[in-house]
């Protein structure tokens, strides 16, 4: 009967609701039963529902389903009339639920003007923290509810408080590019630049969003383009991920450094060769960038171009000066990031402009190893024809052979015995399954 009674209350059945409380005395019922009734009903916004089982002892201030009743109506159903009722019957406006959660945090996100008035007048905190909301200032700016800033803001929400996910409201409300919101908080202070939260700067989440408008206006009071923050690095870093050139120029106007490196070391360069944007990268060219700056993983734009697979942005990036041999990152050179993943494209491209098929570095010690142990046979056979060393030394696996070998690639292995690896550099080491029998 219990679990009739719940799933009723759940389902909003009154009747049978009703009939089963009628029964509730006999069946022994307790407060437990009556609190989980009163989360149900306050998830549907009953408010005949919830005044029963107010009636039969239901604790309006306790957590249920990790949830407060009152914070279920101000979220869900937003009914001031409920809330007033449940507030005249004792409960407290400030009592968070499991996650900090308060009423008017919730109010204020789901945008009810007329609840927010409601629970302020009995005393709702304004400055509460919870969830990964923040406060209901940060709630309200989220859902971009300019009504709701202004109230909250008028009785003594702290404009530049952090807290939760996003840092400030300030952040909040660029991160979902609501112009009027973002203007009325700087109107009362928001601090443009400050950190917070995980996702950088006001401008880089305005940029995230992609509003011009919101960029513009925190541009135009002082936003600073090279602050470092968030994810990325920097606002130009952000847009370059994006591959936003309009709000690129934008931001190189206002001063943007195209050479400053993000978070991991990565250069803007970098970033716009990983993601094979010519237009970006010509941008960046024409504003001076290095083309051969070292950073990161990648050791520099032409690794990073040739590790994707780009060959139009490589030959790019080479036609303005990129050093084919450039060593650095985690696979030493371009050809070996290239041959890494088999783009035999990019591989002929490098090739015909110099690229060393034996330079030595990174993870696979040369571009034949790393060609080798995925196992790219027009790739190696390119690399051969091309001098390359089959039985150099050096890398994660110490030659070619014991890289194919390793994994198992038949046809690789095949070649390179043809072409004259050695195989008694195999014994002791790798597997030697993959050596074709006579």
């Amino acid at each position: 009967m219990r679990r009739a009674f719940l799933t009723s209350a759940r389902l909003d059945h009154d009747k049978i609701t009703r009939i089963i409380v009628e029964k509730a005395v006999m069946l022994g019922f307790t407060s437990t039963e009556y609190n989980n009734g009163l989360s149900y009903a306050s998830v549907n916004g009953n408010k005949e529902m919830i005044q029963l089982m107010i009636a039969c002892g239901a604790d309006l201030d306790a957590v249920t389903y990790g949830r407060i009743p009152l914070i279920s109506v101000s979220l869900f159903s937003g009914n001031v009339e409920t809330v007033q009722l449940m507030i005249n019957h004792g409960a407290d406006v400030n009592v968070p639920q499991r996650n900090g959660t308060t009423a008017l945090q919730a109010a204020s996100f789901s945008g009810s003007e007329t609840l927010v008035q409601l629970l302020i007048d009995y005393g709702a905190d304004v400055n509460a923290q919870g969830d990964s909301e923040g406060t209901a200032l940060q709630a309200a700016s989220s859902c971009g509810n300019r009504a709701v800033v202004q109230l909250l803001i008028d009785h003594g929400a702290t404009v530049n408080a952090q807290g939760g996910d996003w840092g400030t409201a300030l952040q909040r409300a660029s991160s979902c590019g609501n112009r009027a919101v973002v203007q009325l908080l700087i109107d009362h202070g928001a601090t443009v630049n400050v950190q917070g939260g995980d996702r950088g700067t006001a401008l880089q989440r305005a940029i995230r969003k992609r509003n011009k408008a919101v960029i513009q206006l925190l541009l135009d009071h002082g936003a600073d383009v090279n602050a470092q923050g968030g994810s990325e690095g920097t606002a130009l870093q952000v847009a370059t991920y994006y591959g936003d050139r309009a709000v690129m120029q934008l931001l190189i106007d206002h001063g943007a450094d195209v050479n400053v490196k993000g978070v991991h070391d990565e250069t803007v360069l970098q970033a716009a060769s990983s993601h094979g944007n010519m237009e970006v990268v010509q941008l960046l060219i024409d504003y001076g960038t290095d083309v051969n700056e070292q950073g990161g993983d990648r050791g520099t734009a032409l690794q990073s171009a040739s590790l994707m697979g780009h060959r139009a942005l490589a030959q790019l990036l080479i036609q303005h000066g990129a050093d084919v041999n450039a060593k650095g990152g985690k696979y030493g050179t371009a050809l070996q990031a290239a041959s890494d993943w088999g783009y035999e494209p990019v591989v002929q491209l490098l090739i015909e402009h110099g690229a060393d098929v034996n330079a030595m570095g990174g993870i696979y010690g040369t571009a034949l190893q790393a060609a080798s142990h995925r196992g790219y046979k027009t790739v190696v056979q390119l690399l051969i024809e091309h001098g390359a060393d089959v039985n150099a030394k050096g890398g994660k696996y110490e030659t070619a052979l014991q890289a194919a070998s390793y994994w198992v690639h038949e046809t690789v292995t095949q070649l390179l015995i043809e072409h004259g690896a050695d195989v008694n550099a195999l014994k002791g080491h790798w597997h030697i399954q993959a050596i074709p029998s006579n």
